[in-house]
């Protein structure tokens, strides 16, 4: 790509999802700091490499950069993804 072309950024979020959250008023009025100290307990019993492979299961970002020929293809495929189409 030269300095000259256009550019285009894409940034891309995955991340988990689960479905409509519901807490109860039970929920709401309990005293959480156990729940949040074993937690923590079990976090800090994780190596760096530990942690960081469950982050990943719940969340990423990539941003890319792209030409604007890969732009289009990507596009075009975006646009059969939504008509329902596959991309393979």
């Amino acid at each position: 790509m030269s300095a000259t072309e256009p550019r285009y950024t894409l940034r891309l979020d995955l991340f988990a999802s689960a479905g409509e959250l519901q807490i109860s008023e039970e929920e709401l009025a309990g005293d959480r700091k156990e729940e949040l100290a074993r937690l923590l307990e079990d976090l800090s019993a994780l190596s760096p490499a530990e942690v960081a492979e469950e982050t990943d299961r719940v969340f990423e970002r990539h941003t890319f950069a792209l030409c604007g020929p890969c732009r289009e293809v990507l596009h075009a495929r975006l646009q059969r993804c939504r008509a329902g189409a596959t991309t393979h």
